[in-house]
């Protein structure tokens, strides 16, 4: 399924129309302009979880990018999980790893579940493109959102004392 969005009211009514599809690739049918506004520039940003905020995040989501501002949203390119073993694997019993666009609770889900990465006995990576989700062009569910990491399973990951660095490739975009 695809996620289409369409600008009805331009200033020539040619109607520009933009999909996204499962893998979160963007692909255009008709001419884009940006009128007045800047063209988006893509940006990076990475944070890195300690242990302690691993082991808490299905009780406290942690918000590693802020809103981007009112009428504006993210389109995130690419995810990089980065995840450094310490001494000890962490284990889990219904515990989830995933990055959202909005908290947890009501947020659209940006990754499927990565705890694999979080249990590995060695260090260990995966670089994703976003899930998408067709509750993003039918609602506001996205616009002005942080970008949460957390953990909406039944329990919190329990021992481990590795790291994990995540990464986002993104734009900010003007809605």
């Amino acid at each position: 399924m695809s996620i289409v969005w369409q600008e009805t009211n331009t200033p020539d009514n040619s109607n520009p129309l933009i999909t996204l599809d499962n893998l979160g690739n963007l692909s255009t049918l008709g001419t884009i302009t940006s009128g007045n506004q800047a063209t988006p520039t893509e940006q990076l940003f990475q944070v890195t979880l300690t242990s302690a905020q691993i082991k808490t995040l299905n009780g406290t989501p942690l918000s590693i990018l802020a809103a981007p501002g009112a009428g504006k949203t993210y389109v995130v390119n690419t995810i990089i999980i980065n995840y450094t073993f310490g001494t000890l694997q962490y284990t889990r019993t219904g515990a989830t790893f995933k990055l959202f666009l909005g908290t947890t609770a009501d947020g659209l889900a940006l990754t499927t579940d990565q705890n694999a990465v979080v249990i590995a006995a060695a260090s260990a990576a995966s670089i994703l493109q976003p899930s998408s989700n067709s509750n993003f062009a039918t609602a506001t569910k996205g616009f002005n959102k942080a970008i949460f990491v957390g953990n909406d399973g039944g329990s919190e990951f329990a021992a481990g004392d590795g790291t994990i660095k995540i990464t986002l490739v993104y734009t900010v975009v003007t809605l």
